[in-house]
Parts: C-alpha cells; structure tokens; sequence
C-alpha cells in the first residue's frame, strides 16, 4: 500500500500542533491559542480541493447552482440551507470561502463548547479526541456537521437550564439539518437526573420534556419516511468497538474518584449518559450504513467524557492502564484514518493542487 506523504504530514501534524496548542491554552487560559486552534482546523478543512471527503464535490456543485440560480437542479436539501448559502454568496461569490466560513463555525462552536468545561475536563485530551473522531466527518457531512456542532455547543444551556435558549439553537440547527430536532431529546434526558435540581427546574423539566416527547415523535416519522432509503444499505460489520466503548465507559466509572458536589455530579452523569445514548445510535452503522449518523449528535460526548476521565486526580494503577487504553484507541483511529480514509479523506489536497 502507497502512503501518501502530504496526507501523513497534515493530519498527523494537525493532531500533534491541535494537542500541544490545547495545553498550551490550558495552562495559561489562554482564548487566544483556543482561537488558533479553530483557525488552524477551518484552514485545512476549508481550502480542501473537492476530492477530500465524500460528499464535497456535490456540496461544490450545489454552491454552483446556487450562485447561478439553478437551485431547481437541487435535490434532497434543506430550503432553508439553500437560502443561507445564496446570503453568504452575495458578500463572496466564491465556494471556497463557503467551505471555510462553515468550517470556522463548526469548529469555532465545537471547540469553545470544550472549553466552556475546561474546569472539568483535560482540555488537550479532549481536543485531541474531537480531531481524531470528528474531523474525518467534518470534510464529508457539510450540513450536518454544522447541525451537530450548533446542537452541541448548545447543551450547555441544558446545562445551566436555559431551555429557551436550547430551543432556539435547536431550531437553528434543524435550517441546515432537519436531523438536528433529535436534540429536543436532551429535554427528555433531563428526566433521568431530577435529584439535582430544585423544585421550580423540575417543574420545568417535566413540561419541556413532555413537549418534546410529542415533537420527537412527530419529527422522528417524518425523518423515518424521509431518510429510509437508508435502511436498505445494510453492513455486515460486527461492531466489537462498541462493546469495547460501552464496556470501557462502564468501567471508568467505577474506578474514577467520585465528585464532591452536585453540580459536578450532575455534569459528569449527563455527560457519560449523552455519549452512551450516542454509542447505541452510532452502532446503527454496523447494521444500516449511514444510520448511525443520527447519534453523532449524542456521540460527540466521546470528546468530553475522556477529557474528564484524563482529568481525574485519582492515580491508582487501574486508572493509569484505563487511560493507556484510551490512548491506543485514539492511535487506532488516528492510524485508520490516516491510512484508509473512511470518509474520503486521503489523499489530502488543497483546492489550488486540483
């Protein structure tokens, strides 16, 4: 097998220059070297040519309808995608500068949600984590991605329980994927951990989530008719890495030094409870192909549970061999997406190499 040397260098350079710029800000809380990392990442996910990822060279297509005003050519995508891209080719008739600018978001909304919990998380560990699982994804799924990362950076008003404002974002979120209402069930989620909250955000809870229970269920037929063509693309694959996942989750829990108070209590059993829901609907994939897509918006908890697993002050041996087998996993990612490129990421090039 031909290795492909530019690829090699810029995603395993990324990985090491994002890792070592997250410490970086970690240890001097630094905004400045967080926005770098945004920078750096949008850079080389933007001026990609429309050969790196999957579906790239039809969102190139798609912007060159859009900025012809062909958009009858357009096909299975959100109106209101089609709208925001023909706003923003109005300041720059150019598609790179699409690519770039969704990109920044994207990364910009990902990456400061990881810092928004940098009081409870290795910040680096988890920078790291999101780059090696997330960023293939990125080059591939241009709507959803963004869809995922304004879901995401949303949960911490869950979190602070500003559920109006999650509504919202929600709502946002769905104008570039209509995937994005699965979100609403992080209002039912809420439900499993009622002994944290007072009285009033209870009550709150319980009228969000029976709400969001009905939309859900709405939303989730229309999704099922709309996206069940996918059921017929089925995979043969195991899945043993989700029950290595599952099993590693489970696991830390026992062995990590348990919180003092209930605000780091309740983050860390939300946090591990997201991405255990996102474990069970990424493994989808194993059985539909493209299904598991729909837990990414859950599965990018990943990045934040090992962020908090390497943030845990308890240094028994058990620990240190559970942090080292989160380390191969990474490298094991690392490695088969620098060597195989899943989501059409290899061979690197940029647009101007075409």
């Amino acid at each position: 097998m031909m290795v492909d040397v530019q690829s090699v260098v810029i995603y395993l350079g990324l990985a090491v220059i994002s890792f070592f710029i997250a410490k970086y800000a970690e240890l001097t809380n630094s905004r400045r070297a967080v926005w770098l990392i945004v920078i750096i990442m949008s850079l080389v996910s933007g001026f990609r040519a429309v050969t790196v990822g999957i579906d790239t060279k039809t969102y190139d297509s798609i912007f060159r309808f859009i900025s012809s005003g062909n958009t009858a050519k357009i096909y299975g995508i959100e109106e209101s995608f089609i709208y925001i891209c023909s706003k923003i080719l109005r300041i720059w008739n150019n598609n790179q500068f699409l690519f770039v600018l969704f990109a920044f978001i994207s990364y910009g909304l990902c990456i400061f949600r990881l810092w928004h919990d940098r009081e409870w998380i290795a910040f680096r560990w988890s920078v790291f984590s999101f780059y090696i699982l997330l960023f293939p994804f990125s080059l591939n799924g241009l709507r959803q991605f963004v869809a995922i990362s304004i879901v995401f950076y949303s949960t911490k008003f869950i979190k602070e329980g500003k559920y109006l404002k999650f509504a919202v974002t929600i709502l946002v979120a769905s104008l570039f994927h209509s995937s994005a209402v699965i979100g609403l069930a992080y209002f039912i989620f809420e439900l499993i951990f009622l002994k944290y909250f007072d009285e009033k955000r209870r009550l709150y809870i319980f009228l969000l989530a029976g709400i969001g229970m009905c939309v859900s269920i709405s939303v989730a037929l229309g999704l099922l008719n709309r996206y069940s063509r996918y059921f017929d693309k089925q995979s043969q694959s195991l899945g043993v890495m989700m029950f290595f996942k599952i099993a590693m989750l489970l696991f830390s829990i026992v062995i990590v030094d348990k919180p003092l108070n209930k605000k780091e209590q309740y983050y860390r059993a939300s946090g591990r409870w997201s991405y255990f829901v996102g474990l069970l609907l990424n493994s989808l994939s194993y059985v539909f192909l493209y299904m598991g897509r729909i837990g990414l918006y859950f599965y990018i908890f990943e990045s934040i549970h090992i962020g908090c697993f390497f943030k845990t002050k308890k240094q028994t041996s058990w620990v240190m061999l559970s942090k080292f087998a989160y380390v191969l996993i990474l490298m094991y990612y690392l490695y088969n997406n620098i060597a195989n490129g899943g989501q059409g990421e290899i061979p690197y090039r940029f647009y101007w190499q075409e």
